[in-house]
């Protein structure tokens, strides 16, 4: 009987400590909307879909949308009591909004999620997945393995998949692959990270690559988690697609980059300040292979 006891004591004190480890975080999930009023509630409802181990809170941030999208973010303010609307008076750009939601949000661990994008079932198990690598790995932010373009009821347009050794993002990683999280920007990161960095850049063009370039510019890492994704609605019409049609995206990415040369190669410096110079393209140098890092 007293063995017994005792296995049933462990058992409790086994318990007690997990919840207590689940508490060690806390995640705010933050949500720049514009204009996403058929997309929003199904960007929302799919993290209270998920089965998160940790205390959460949803915060959006109506960047004076001109739809109905105020309206939608109400209606799931009266489903899901923890989250919270923030709201601008005229519309500032997704990084500002970002920013503002983190200004409201308490969390030490911070998810970007866009208004058009949506997390995987809860069987996938993300969420807790993302905070457990993150932990392990000691990186400054973690990122799911891949992501789905889909068009109407998840019809699937293309699947863009990040690979990088071991599965640890870099400053290299980003100037020299393919595809790398930064592009995307929807993943878990560490405020201590955040503000090291100083927020979200709040000019309109590239806000989300610039942001992840200067977590990796100031020596952090991304870690991939593999077999996870999220969907991500295709939408040609959609924010990055309106700036890069007014050549924003490339201009603001070059200011940032160039605030960083001193880690390139002398001739990639060259190439970014002549494309500064002459309006050029920056993702044109990344998709070439044109940037190197300065040899240490």
């Amino acid at each position: 009987m007293f063995f017994y006891q005792k296995i049933c004591l462990y058992s409790v004190f086994v318990g007690l400590m997990a919840a207590i480890q689940a508490t060690d975080h806390f995640i705010s999930f933050i949500m720049p909307c514009y204009n996403c009023v058929d997309k929003v509630e199904k960007a929302i409802e799919s993290i209270y879909a998920q089965t998160i181990a940790y205390p959460f809170e949803v915060i959006c941030c109506n960047d004076a949308s001109t739809d109905e999208t105020l309206a939608v973010l109400r209606h799931c303010k009266k489903r899901f009591p923890n989250l919270k609307i923030a709201k601008h008076a005229y519309n500032k750009g997704a990084g500002a909004a970002a920013n503002t939601c983190i200004k409201h949000a308490e969390g030490d661990l911070l998810f970007r999620l866009d208004a058009d994008n949506i997390l995987a079932g809860a069987s996938h198990n993300t969420i807790n997945r993302l905070v457990e690598i993150l932990g392990n790995t000691g990186c400054d932010a973690a990122m799911v393995e891949y992501m789905i373009l889909f068009e109407g009821n998840k019809d699937i347009k293309a699947i863009m998949r990040y690979e990088a050794p071991n599965r640890i993002c870099d400053l290299n990683h980003c100037i020299s692959a393919a595809h790398d999280p930064a592009m995307s920007g929807n993943f878990l990161f560490r405020r201590s990270a955040y503000d090291r960095v100083g927020g979200y850049p709040e000019d309109h063009g590239s806000d989300t690559f610039r942001f992840g370039f200067k977590i990796y510019a100031t020596g952090g890492k991304i870690v991939l988690l593999k077999d996870a994704f999220y969907w991500h609605f295709y939408n040609p019409n959609g924010y990055w697609w309106r700036e890069q049609k007014t050549g924003n995206n490339d201009e603001k990415a070059l200011e940032t980059v160039l605030c960083y040369k001193d880690l390139f190669s002398n001739a990639s410096q060259y190439y970014l300040e002549d494309a500064y110079k002459n309006k050029g393209s920056f993702f044109a140098l990344l998709h070439n292979k044109q940037l190197f890092l300065r040899n240490k």
